[in-house]
């Protein structure tokens, strides 16, 4: 059995709560101590992950506040996860692209990942003969890989190996 003591420590009011939940958690979990020395350990020597531990708190707050308004507007964690429609990519200035940068107002929006152009899911998606006819088409128009990625719903990789592929086939691109 483990001894248990008492120790009376003079702290803020609004940490009252968060040390009565340490508290019941060195009593219930026999490994959270040995976590706890772990953390405070790990934050003396690089006060860096404090700061993450502050960031990822702070952000994990942002996305609730993000969840609870489109919770008003009729959406909800489904809504927050589907493809931009191309009514959004119209009206906002700052649209995300699918890899976290964001697109200039006006430009196309991301293909879904069930479109015409891919099928499958993530390392089994593939591109269509139509995605493929596609590509080749805007690549004959000039466009960039990276446009052609976003049109499409692809890695600009993707579109890069095909470019490679058409130049070795004797098919000049843009």
């Amino acid at each position: 059995m483990v001894e248990h003591g008492q120790v009376n420590v003079r702290i803020p009011s609004e940490d009252k709560e968060l040390i009565l939940r340490i508290a019941r958690k060195l009593r219930e979990e026999d490994d959270f101590a040995g976590r706890l020395k772990r953390w405070m350990k790990t934050e003396a020597e690089d006060p860096q992950s404090a700061f993450m531990l502050d960031r990822l708190d702070r952000l994990e707050a942002r996305v609730a506040e993000l969840d609870a308004r489109l919770a008003q507007v009729g959406g909800g964690a489904e809504s927050a996860a589907s493809p931009p429609s191309v009514a959004a990519a119209e009206t906002d200035p700052r649209q995300p692209d699918m890899f976290g940068g964001h697109k200039p107002k006006g430009s196309t929006p991301l293909a879904p990942p069930s479109s015409q152009w891919t099928t499958g899911d993530g390392k089994g998606r593939r591109m269509t003969p139509e995605g493929l006819a596609e590509m080749h088409r805007l690549l004959n128009e000039g466009r960039t890989d990276t446009e052609v990625a976003e049109m499409l719903g692809v890695r600009p990789f993707t579109v890069a190996n095909q470019r490679k592929a058409l130049r070795a086939a004797g098919r000049p691109t843009g």
